[in-house]
């Protein structure tokens, strides 16, 4: 069945990224917040007796979540207006591995695929890793960010030109500027086909 959730006393939330983590608790990105839904409290939402999600703990994080990645040590990061954030694995608190010295490209999409190694897209920029603290960007314009993501321990980038590779460069896997210029989403699945979702179709 469908069921509305109330989170935090907040009758509607602007809901803009989701995640679930290797305990099964899920986080909620919204405008204004983020969200942490325990496996205990999921289970009291199927039985009905759901009375409110608290917001997970650091509640002074009341910036909007553009999304939220998970690397394979499960610490959790978080990509936002004005920075990349990282909640270590099983810790209640944040910091900040990246600031954004410009808000009005705000980190729309961030993966990870170790603590060592994490992706982030800015707005209309460049894809941007960052590797044992190094930040490493793309060179080229063809190839302006969209979102990025994970597959088997290795990162790939939507761009406006196509699907890449990412590993301090990005070696283009397919273009697709002949059928589109509006891909939002992608991902590669268990048969390593590689979906690409846009405003014309998919």
């Amino acid at each position: 069945y469908l069921q509305k959730i109330n989170l935090h006393g907040n009758a509607s939330i602007a809901v803009e990224a989701l995640l679930t983590d290797a305990a099964g608790n899920i986080w909620v990105g919204d405008l204004n917040a983020l969200y942490k839904i325990t496996t205990k409290d999921i289970r009291n939402i199927k039985k009905q007796s759901f009375t409110n999600i608290q917001l997970f703990p650091f509640a002074d994080f009341n910036k909007r979540v553009f999304s939220i990645a998970i690397d394979k040590q499960q610490n959790i990061y978080l990509g936002s207006f004005d920075a990349v954030y990282k909640i270590a694995a099983g810790k209640n608190s944040y910091e900040v591995i990246w600031k954004n010295n410009d808000p009005t490209h705000p980190v729309r999409s961030v993966a990870a695929t170790s603590s060592d190694s994490i992706f982030w897209n800015c707005l209309d920029l460049l894809p941007v890793q960052m590797i044992k603290g190094k930040i490493y960007k793309s060179t080229t314009n063809n190839f302006i960010g969209r979102t990025v993501f994970t597959y088997k321990n290795e990162a790939f980038a939507l761009t406006t030109n196509g699907v890449a590779s990412y590993n301090e460069t990005l070696q283009p896997l397919v273009s697709f500027t002949s059928k589109t210029n509006n891909a939002v989403t992608a991902l590669i699945d268990a048969e390593e086909n590689i979906w690409i979702g846009t405003w014309e179709g998919l």
